[in-house]
């Protein structure tokens, strides 16, 4: 675990953060912290999901390209390997990241989905996403516990959490949506910057582009696209 101080927007952020790559490229995973409230009032915690972005990227990337990962790698800790949840999709990856269940627990088993009661579950219909009868599994995600810990949560442009799971919702909530260029990541990171200033203790912040945030170049989203077909 290592303190890291950030400039964004001409103020400095101090983040703790615990690093490594999960299931779908999750950075600055920070899940194991939000359930102790004394951690949570003493720092903020900021999480990015980096959406398809394996564990082992960059290792392809020369030291001169690697940017804000080469920091990550040298001054937190990375996993040597991971082990992705099947099917290993955005959607049931970032509900087990949420959950810490396997898709089969949790319900979320694709992007794309049929359930005979509920009909059609798709990655960008926030309409059929956002029927409750997806997420009662009994699955908690980490922003309900966190919420029902006491700590001010929020969740920027992630999952679905403006839906009530266990009767639950966080203290903010901006749900997925499809992303519309560097724009929404410049938004999202300012919004993160706000909610930090305003007293929240744990943000959650989905980077489905990476150029804004520092962290890749155009070779390496080449390299992810090839990854993704």
């Amino acid at each position: 675990m290592a303190d890291k101080v950030s400039r964004v927007g001409g103020r400095v952020l101090r983040m703790r953060c615990i690093t490594e790559r999960s299931w779908i490229g999750c950075l600055l995973v920070l899940l194991a912290c939000v359930g102790t409230s004394a951690a949570a009032a003493a720092n903020p915690l900021v999480l990015f999901i980096v959406d398809g972005f394996r564990w082992d990227y960059q290792k392809l990337l020369p030291l001169g390209h690697k940017g804000s990962l080469h920091m990550i790698e040298k001054e937190g800790v990375r996993a040597k390997r991971v082990y992705p949840i099947f099917p290993s999709v955005s959607y049931a990856s970032w509900t087990s990241i949420a959950t810490g269940r396997w898709a089969e627990t949790h319900g979320i088993v694709g992007n794309n989905m049929w359930d005979d009661q509920l009909g059609v579950f798709t990655l960008f219909n926030r309409t059929l996403t956002g029927q409750p009868g997806w997420w009662a599994a009994g699955s908690d995600p980490i922003w309900v516990t966190s919420t029902q810990q006491g700590v001010k949560t929020a969740v920027i442009g992630f999952s679905r959490c403006d839906v009530a799971v266990s009767g639950v919702k966080p203290a903010y909530c901006s749900p997925f949506e499809k992303f519309h260029g560097l724009q929404t990541i410049k938004d999202h990171l300012a919004l993160a910057i706000d909610k930090i200033d305003r007293g929240f203790k744990f943000v959650i912040v989905s980077c489905m582009l990476c150029r804004a945030c520092g962290l890749l170049n155009a070779g390496i989203l080449n390299i992810i696209d090839d990854g993704q077909s």
